[in-house]
Formats: structure tokens, C-alpha cells, sequence
């Protein structure tokens, strides 16, 4: 700096330091990450393109760093820039790998909670077509069983006709028995 006297040099020293302060505190009131959006760090960087300014700017205020920093207000300077914009590219590079990653976590959640309840009723339709095919072949059996019985009509028939003249003869030797008939009875049946 330029001075003629180590006072005025002081004084510049100073008012560049308060500056600069200012200048943080206009940056920190303004919270440009607000303004940007979610996907903004929660810093802005104060770029001081002289190096020397801001080395001299925080040697006569021995706070500014420390209160730039309560602001999430960070210096960069020509030599630190780079690394600093490299360092911030990758944060949010992780941080959008994270987002995606957690991402794809919720929908494969979604993912699988849908197949365990699609197993769940596949089990449920699997026992039901047991229990239907098991009442399948319960009626099939019945059904021939029946069929069985009425496959053999003529002879199921002849048993009964003649089961039914054999009760019918038996009530008419009874009934003759009790008028006094008995041998003319006898000889209906074919005693």
C-alpha cells in the first residue's frame, strides 16, 4: 500500500478490514444457498482476487475468519479458487450419488414389498386350487359311485320285484292265517 506515514498505513489496513467485514456480512444477510435452491452448498465463497489484500485484510482483523465463518461465508483467493471449486464439484457429486442411491432404495422397498404380497396370494390361489382340485375329486368319486348303482338297472330292479312278491306273499299267508285260511295260504306261497 502507498502510505506516507505508518498511521495512514494503519487506517487503510483498517477500513480495508472493515470492508471486507462488510462485504460478509452483505454475502451472509443476501444467503445466496437459500436463493439457489436445495442442491447449493450452504456456503458462499468470497473470492478476494488479490492474495496479498487478503492476507493483509486478515492479519489487522484477527476475528474476520472466524466471523465470515459464523456467516457460512468462506474467502477463496487465486491459489485456493481451484481447489476450492474442485472440493465443492465433488460434494455434490456425493451428495447426488447419495440422492440416488437412497433413491433406488425406496423403490427397490417398494419393489419388494410388492412381491411379498404378490407371494402371499400366490400362496393363498396356490391352497385354493388344492382345496378345489381335493372337492373335485371328492364329487367325481360320489358322481361314480352313483353311477355305479345306476349302471345296473335291470338287475337291481329283478331283486327288488321279487323281494317285493316275497313280503307280498308273506302278508297274504298272514292275513289268511289269521281268517283260518292257513293251508290254502301255504299253498300261495309255494310251501
Amino acid at each position: 500500500m502507498n502510505a506516507a506515514t505508518p498511521e495512514q498505513h494503519d487506517e487503510a489496513l483498517r477500513r480495508h478490514a472493515v470492508g471486507l467485514r462488510q462485504h460478509v456480512k452483505d454475502l451472509g444477510d443476501k444467503n445466496y444457498p437459500k436463493a439457489i435452491g436445495g442442491d447449493a452448498l450452504d456456503i458462499t465463497i468470497a473470492f478476494v482476487p488479490i492474495e496479498g489484500a487478503l492476507s493483509a485484510a486478515l492479519g489487522a482483523d484477527g476475528d474476520l475468519q472466524s466471523y465470515a465463518f459464523d456467516r457460512k461465508v468462506v474467502f477463496a483467493s487465486p491459489n485456493t479458487l481451484m481447489a476450492l471449486l474442485r472440493v465443492t464439484e465433488r460434494l455434490w457429486t456425493r451428495d447426488k450419488v447419495q440422492k440416488q442411491a437412497l433413491e433406488i432404495s425406496e423403490v427397490g422397498g417398494r419393489v419388494l414389498d410388492a412381491l411379498t404380497a404378490f407371494l402371499v396370494e400366490f400362496d393363498t390361489v396356490g391352497k385354493r386350487l388344492d382345496d378345489a382340485g381335493k372337492a373335485f375329486g371328492r364329487a367325481r368319486n360320489r358322481l361314480g359311485r352313483f353311477a355305479a348303482v345306476r349302471a345296473q338297472p335291470g338287475a337291481q330292479a329283478c331283486r327288488t320285484r321279487q323281494q317285493g312278491k316275497a313280503r307280498a306273499a308273506r302278508r297274504a299267508a298272514a292275513r289268511c292265517a289269521a281268517a283260518g285260511r292257513g293251508a290254502v295260504a301255504g299253498r300261495a306261497i309255494g310251501r
